[in-house]
């Protein structure tokens, strides 16, 4: 799941539309982002990982650091949590409950 979400577009030449690329396009926590970010990993998934149907997702900017989108994803009742930082562009996972 982390590098899909991480993946750019173009990347792999023979499925060049596989990735979210974060970086590249989801720099700013805009409300407007975070659901463009929820519905393109949910397409994402549905795409090139189906075996994590159903998936859901939920981003949302971090009220303590405004740089942070936090980014919940819930496959088969396990919740994974991430923490994309828009500043130094890294993806780090918080946990899986």
């Amino acid at each position: 799941l982390a590098k899909l979400i991480t993946m750019k577009k173009g990347t792999n030449p023979d499925i060049p539309d596989m990735g979210v690329d974060i970086k590249g396009r989801y720099r700013f926590s805009f409300d407007s982002e975070m659901t463009m970010l929820q519905d393109d990993i949910e397409q994402q998934v549905a795409t090139y990982l189906p075996e994590f149907l159903p998936v859901n997702v939920v981003c949302s900017a971090n009220g303590e650091n405004p740089e942070e989108i936090i980014i919940r994803i819930t496959v088969n009742g396990i919740l994974y949590e991430l923490i994309y930082n828009s500043r130094s562009s890294v993806l780090s996972y918080m946990n899986g409950v």
